[in-house]
């Protein structure tokens, strides 16, 4: 065996330091698309959690309806890491109408709804969710 002449060292360590920059490369991109994966699931979850928090605002209206029919709704409360709140009005047909509002992690969403009585208690006619947004915005 022979020694490698200087070209052939040359072009080997040329070659090694490519292929450390590809591997460098590759690791980044990697790294990049996972942390923009990890924010994507961090945000569906808040909005997860902020419908499921309207939700239970709206349930709240169903159940104060239910133990008192000229309820007027919760004030704003802290509840499940965010906070509820929730008005009622008769419309002019009897029928009520309740609006309410969550807010969680700096998000908002709002839901109205339309509620008769019926036999066994109020139920819901029409549901019709808000838009998510930051909150404190109109």
């Amino acid at each position: 065996m022979t020694a490698p002449q200087g070209d052939e060292r040359g072009a080997a360590l040329i070659m090694v330091l490519f292929m450390l920059v590809l591997a460098t490369t590759a690791g980044l991109l990697l790294s990049v698309a996972l942390s923009v994966d990890l924010r994507e699931q961090k945000e569906d979850a808040r909005r997860m959690r902020l419908a499921a928090l309207v939700d239970s605002a709206l349930e709240e209206a169903l159940a104060a309806l239910s133990t008192n029919p000229d309820a007027g709704g919760y004030a704003q409360h802290e509840f499940g890491g965010g906070t509820l709140e929730s008005r009622i009005v008769t419309l002019p047909d009897g029928r009520k109408q309740a609006t309410a509002r969550a807010t969680y992690a700096g998000l908002e969403r709002s839901v109205v709804a339309e509620i008769v009585f019926g036999f066994g208690g109020p139920r819901i006619l029409t549901w019709v969710p808000g838009k998510t947004r930051i909150a404190g915005t109109t």
